[in-house]
């Protein structure tokens, strides 16, 4: 599963946090705006997995945007 995000704002951005069903699942601190999951080693239900995207700038102002996607097994 590929998730991206678009960010926005006076300072560039800082780092990044994935959580899928308010698990953590992976950082990006490199300003890379998206993220590359294999579902197998993340434990996705079937069903509704709510999925949050967490952004910090370089002066630590924090966003969060979060989405929903459904998995059939």
């Amino acid at each position: 599963i590929n998730v991206s995000f678009n960010v926005n704002g006076k300072y560039p951005l800082k780092k990044a946090e994935l959580y899928i069903n308010d698990k953590f699942i992976a950082s990006n601190e490199s300003g890379q705006k998206f993220f590359s999951i294999n579902p197998n080693d993340i434990g996705l239900y079937s069903g509704k997995n709510d999925i949050r995207v967490v952004v910090y700038d370089t002066v630590l102002n924090r966003g969060e945007s979060e989405t929903s996607i459904d998995v059939s097994n």
